[in-house]
């Protein structure tokens, strides 16, 4: 018979709770999406070219996202361009501009969808997920044209006070 020591630490099973599960899923998630998009890409250019950076922009004003474009063979890494956005400012505000307009583009596809045009996929369900995360991002990304807006109501009211300096 094995004689019981109250020293040592009791062999129960872990309990997870399903948040803490979700959660660990999550730091798992990001942590593995910061890793992808640190691996190298091989065959990628990372030479600047002016037609390299055209393209890229031309893509952003089309309402593509950056990390979608540098997933194209064609194109360099997602961690280059953003190298290549903070060497230089000119390219770093062309990037903005692109993405400002291509929020523009894609609340035109956004409408587009809505009536079940060309770009709705056919599915009710995923055609309400994709207005929703367009609007969603338009509104995170664009602000002043899309986000939601603070109405503020003033006014001003005047009182007079008529008192015996003696009251003070």
């Amino acid at each position: 018979m094995k004689k019981i020591d109250n020293n040592e630490p009791a062999n129960l099973p872990t309990i997870v709770t399903p948040e803490k599960a979700l959660a660990d899923r999550g730091r798992a998630a990001i942590s593995d999406i910061g890793a992808e998009l640190r691996k190298p890409k091989l065959g990628a250019p990372s030479t600047r070219t002016p037609e390299v950076d055209d393209e890229i922009l031309e893509r952003l004003i089309g309402g593509e996202s950056l990390l979608s474009i540098t997933y194209d063979d064609r194109m360099p890494s997602w961690q280059t361009v953003n190298n290549w956005r903070l060497k230089d400012a000119t390219f770093n505000e062309s990037v903005k501009l692109g993405m400002a307009i291509g929020q523009h583009v894609l609340v035109d596809v956004m409408q587009d969808i809505a009536r079940g045009g060309r770009f709705s996929t056919g599915s009710i369900e995923r055609d309400k997920l994709l207005i929703q995360t367009i609007a969603n991002v338009a509104s995170k990304r664009n602000r002043t044209d899309f986000g939601d807006k603070l109405q503020v109501d003033q006014r001003v009211i005047n009182y007079t006070v008529n008192a015996k300096e003696s009251d003070w």
